[in-house]
């Protein structure tokens, strides 16, 4: 564990090096960001990351960061729990809350446990913290075995509560920052239909004939316009494969999850404010986020998938990024 910088507010923010002959990562305290990922024998990093911590202050907020408690929008910045009705200042356009505003992603972690090839970083959220219910915990534990980088997010509360978590990594998996030229697959059938402000309205709608079908191997051009939850599954399920990401120089990434949803963000409001990796500021749509997690504003669509959280029923969720080398 090394010194990567002070926030504005004086906190200390430490980097933390898990590794495997094959693979590299690097996590910061500071929102359990993703900050480095690195397949041996490549040179170039395959996520969007800054050395400077004033870039994850300011617009790399959501660069590798662990995301919540309520990750996506939520419709008009209040949510039903138990027949109370909970409410956020609003922070996006049209009065609707977006990944719960400062959230556990603008907070610095602490290491609970670190090994050569794992990381447990914890969060103790107060009562009412974020505006939600119950003393909760909150763990994310990063692990790499062969080329195989894994994730798992565990929230446990005193109280009844809601929680969807997300990792908000941006991936490039070539030399070149940007995804153009990438093909992307996604086993989904369906997506979550949004409205004008990108707020889901309850519905579910079919891939088939849309720009969202991504069943298929489909290369990736600028004409690709994404932000949109795609329903890999109608309730969390075990383990499995939902997306596959492939380099135009032939490394492969299969991302496997336990969440219901995947969103894919196009990364268009990518600042070039501070300097990524290597030194040089990033363009607009430089990276490919691919966020696993529960479908958007779930407590106000009852026919989605539960994000309500009990002490005998904690918030789990595992993702794997899985690498190798197709050349």
């Amino acid at each position: 564990m090394t010194g990567f910088g002070t926030t504005s507010a004086g906190a200390q923010v430490d980097a933390v090096e898990i590794s495997s002959p094959g693979l590299f990562a690097r996590i910061l305290t500071f929102g359990a960001a993703l900050q480095d990922v690195r397949f041996a024998g490549k040179d170039h990093p395959l996520t969007l990351g800054s050395p400077d911590i004033a870039a994850y202050e300011g617009p790399f907020l959501s660069f590798g960061t662990v995301m919540g408690p309520l990750v996506n929008r939520v419709r008009n910045a209040q949510a039903p729990l138990d027949g109370a009705m909970l409410s956020w200042p609003a922070n996006i356009a049209g009065g609707h809350l977006l990944h719960s505003g400062p959230g556990v992603q603008s907070r610095v972690w602490q290491v609970e446990n670190q090994t050569a090839q794992s990381v447990l970083l914890g969060l103790r959220l107060d009562h009412m913290e974020d505006g939600l219910p119950g003393v909760r915990h909150l763990t994310a534990r990063y692990s790499i075995a062969a080329t195989c980088l894994r994730l798992e997010i565990r929230m446990e509360t005193d109280r009844p509560s809601l929680a969807s978590l997300a990792n908000h990594s941006y991936w490039s998996l070539d030399p070149t920052p940007g995804f153009e030229g990438q093909k992307l697959q996604v086993a989904a059938e369906e997506y979550t239909v949004l409205d004008a402000a990108l707020v889901a309205t309850g519905a579910l709608a079919p891939v088939s004939g849309t720009d969202f079908d991504f069943r298929a191997p489909r290369t990736l051009t600028q004409a690709d316009q994404l932000d949109i939850n795609l329903c890999t599954a109608n309730a969390p399920k075990a383990l499995r494969p939902v997306a596959w990401l492939q380099g135009r120089s032939g490394l492969r990434m299969e991302m496997a999850s336990t969440a219901p949803g995947l969103q894919v963000y196009d990364g268009k409001s990518i600042e070039g404010t501070y300097p990524g990796h290597g030194g040089v500021p990033y363009a607009a749509r430089a990276g490919l986020a691919l966020e696993a997690q529960h479908w958007p504003d779930a407590a106000n669509n009852p026919g989605f998938p539960s994000i309500r959280i009990t002490p005998d029923t904690p918030f789990e969720q595992v993702t794997e990024w899985r690498f190798e080398d197709t050349c």
